[in-house]
């Protein structure tokens, strides 16, 4: 939430902003412009000052959820679709280009079918690297959006050492419970490592699988609580090794730390 939770000095407000990211490799994701539950704790724990509080809580009550945006809504940066809250199965038929405030009359207009189904979205693990590359902390995220409503999950993290360098081939049962925050794994869409140790300075494999909290969509005989897939297996770098890549040579020559 570093770079997405912010004062704005010329409007003398706290601010909080999604952002739609395309990494390098792997899906595209979003990072919705949504403040649960777990994350107002998080923000909360920056200061005790009373009007820092007010300002937090007022920010996380009007971005507690996704909205439904109008038909002829205006006024807005972007727009986001998701499935994340579907409770059945069936198809969606969208419209685009079919606003006369947001397109150009001469815009054809389209329909897309779109097929909501099971089993639940697998999804992937994404790294996110602090800007500055002396910060230990090393965040892992899942890549589903979760209508915004992640505190609706449970999420499951396991971890295991490199073999030989390459992704362990042991099944899921075999790797090390990581346990993330809050304990429970509700809401846990992401996890940090951080402070001294091993484990901060060395590198490990993780993966991930999450279920609903209540009513799953997905249940079968073998997986009466609807768990996900597990994701594929996602390498996070220890410190020492991010910080060589990051200051070297030629980095250091033209960058701004």
């Amino acid at each position: 939430m570093r770079t997405r939770f912010f004062y704005d000095k010329s409007h003398h407000k706290l601010k909080f902003k999604g952002q739609f990211v395309r990494p390098t490799a792997g899906e595209y994701y979003l990072l919705l412009n949504v403040i649960t539950a777990r994350e107002l704790a998080i923000l909360s724990g920056l200061s005790t000052d009373p009007a820092f509080l007010g300002a937090v809580a007022a920010l996380a009550a009007k971005t507690a959820s996704v909205k439904e945006v109008a038909p002829d809504a205006a006024g807005f940066d972007s727009l986001a679709l998701t499935a994340g809250l579907a409770g059945g199965t069936g198809y969606v038929t969208l419209a685009f280009a079919n606003n006369s405030k947001l397109t150009q009359p001469a815009e054809p207009i389209s329909l897309e079918v779109i097929k909501v189904t099971c089993p639940t979205y697998r999804g992937e693990i994404k790294v996110i690297q602090s800007d500055n590359p002396f910060d230990e902390n090393l965040t892992l995220r899942h890549s589903g959006d979760f209508a915004g409503k992640a505190d609706t999950y449970i999420f499951e993290w396991r971890t295991r050492p490199p073999v030989d360098g390459l992704p362990p081939t042991d099944p899921p049962n075999q790797w090390t419970i990581f346990t993330p925050n809050p304990g429970s794994g509700q809401g846990a869409v992401d996890i940090t490592i951080q402070g001294p140790g091993l484990f901060t300075l060395t590198d490990n494999y993780f993966i991930c699988r999450y279920r609903p909290v209540s009513l799953p969509l997905c249940t079968t005989a073998s997986n009466p609580q609807g768990w996900s897939d597990w994701t594929s297996p996602m390498l996070a770098e220890g410190w020492i090794k991010r910080v060589e890549r990051n200051i070297n040579p030629f980095e250091q020559r033209f960058t701004s730390y």
